[in-house]
């Protein structure tokens, strides 16, 4: 989606300059707890899929 954005700002002047102020709050690098979390989500997640697959 973000790729889509960036093709519309190339387009539109207008669109380019609301693109610029809030990307960095799209795509912005999760802090070390929000990396924890995502990590632990992420592997609770796997292993539930894990075991509906193996029943």
């Amino acid at each position: 989606m973000e790729g889509m954005f960036d093709v519309l700002a190339e387009e539109n002047p207008a669109t380019s300059r609301a693109w610029q102020s809030v990307h960095p709050t799209v795509h912005r690098e999760p802090t070390a707890d929000e990396q924890e979390e995502m990590e632990r989500w992420a592997i609770d997640h796997s292993s539930q899929l894990f075991d509906d697959f193996n029943r």
